[in-house]
């Protein structure tokens, strides 16, 4: 199988979602939305049955040949199969949730972007490409809890942005040990030193937090 199918869960939602601002009828938007999220939910089946994958493009040459790189191996590709589940399940949901609600244009759009920005962080093969879907991730979210309510989106970026700010800190040490920005390499690094196991707990905390765990669930509305 060509490696060139990790980009489809990223596109696919990534190119609904635009088409969605596009549509004017409610009942157009929810198919589409639907639709897109089952045909991610088959590439992920199929992405999952396949032997690792890895796909990769010459990226920002001007900073050291950084490579726009995807990965899937059996836990990603699982992932990968419950989060475009999860995102079926939302689509479903929203057809009754959304009904009668305004801003439909930016929620579908919104809905599906996100979906893009978490298969990008799941399949990403390096630091780089993770912290571009994950950055995107923080602010699509933002994005789809202001339709409901500024106070909770503003809470919501403050606990993501601080627990992101982790992260990167988490991934900046991890680069210093690692000395490379591919995750494949970095997860042969051994928890055996204070700087290591310090930089675990901050990749952690920017993990839960933006999703949601406790402690850190308190921007959930």
């Amino acid at each position: 199988m060509s490696s060139n199918i990790l980009l489809y869960p990223i596109l696919l939602p990534l190119i609904a979602g635009a088409v969605c601002f596009l549509l004017s009828k409610k009942w157009m938007k929810e198919i589409l939305s639907l639709v897109a999220m089952l045909a991610t939910f088959i590439l992920a089946i199929f992405i999952f049955r396949s032997e690792e994958l890895i796909f990769t493009q010459a990226w920002l040459p001007v900073l050291g040949g950084i490579n726009f790189s995807l990965r899937s191996y059996h836990f990603s590709s699982f992932i990968l199969i419950f989060l475009a589940l999860f995102g079926v399940l939302i689509s479903l949901y929203s057809v009754k949730f959304m009904r009668g609600k305004e801003r439909l244009k930016e929620y579908y759009a919104y809905l599906l972007w996100t979906i893009a920005a978490s298969c990008g962080a799941i399949l990403a093969s390096n630091l780089i490409v993770f912290l571009l879907f994950w950055g995107a991730l923080g602010l699509l979210l933002y994005a789809l809890l202001s339709l409901g309510s500024y106070r909770v989106a503003t809470k919501g970026l403050f606990i993501i942005g601080a627990s992101d700010f982790a992260l990167i800190l988490g991934v900046l040490f991890l680069y210093h040990l690692s000395g490379t920005l591919e995750i494949k390499e970095i997860g042969a690094l051994p928890l055996n030193s204070a700087l290591s196991i310090l930089a675990f707990i901050l990749l952690a905390i920017g993990a839960l937090a933006k999703a949601g765990a406790m402690p850190f669930h308190t921007w959930i509305p």
